[in-house]
């Protein structure tokens, strides 16, 4: 006979066991720092396939190519915040990846 806790337990959850604890990967959206005519660039963000966030700012350098060279930095759209790590990037979020320069806020355009 089955403990009722474990069939309760398993009826709300329809993920199979082999997909549970696997880190969900997804979108992020990333501008150049100081480009003004920079469109911003999907990039997959996947935890588990990047032990740690510096080894994702090395393959956001590969998939971006900035022109400083290499992503060093990732601040939020208006660059009040630098990221540090995964858990401060949001699925669809919108993100600005520099070199090791600060934040460049854009000049608005008339």
């Amino acid at each position: 006979m089955m403990d009722d806790d474990y069939n309760d337990d398993h009826m709300m959850d329809d993920t199979p066991n082999y997909l549970r604890g696997i880190p969900k990967a997804y979108l992020a959206h990333f501008y150049i720092n100081g480009d003004e005519y920079s469109t911003p660039k999907p990039l997959l963000v996947n935890s588990s396939r990047c032990k740690n966030f510096d080894i994702f700012m090395d393959d956001a350098s590969k998939i971006l190519k900035p022109r400083c060279g290499a992503v060093r930095n990732i601040y939020t759209p208006l660059g009040k915040h630098k990221v540090t790590r995964f858990q401060d990037l949001k699925p669809d979020g919108y993100y600005v990846a520099a070199g090791a320069e600060r934040y460049k806020k854009l000049a608005k355009k008339k």
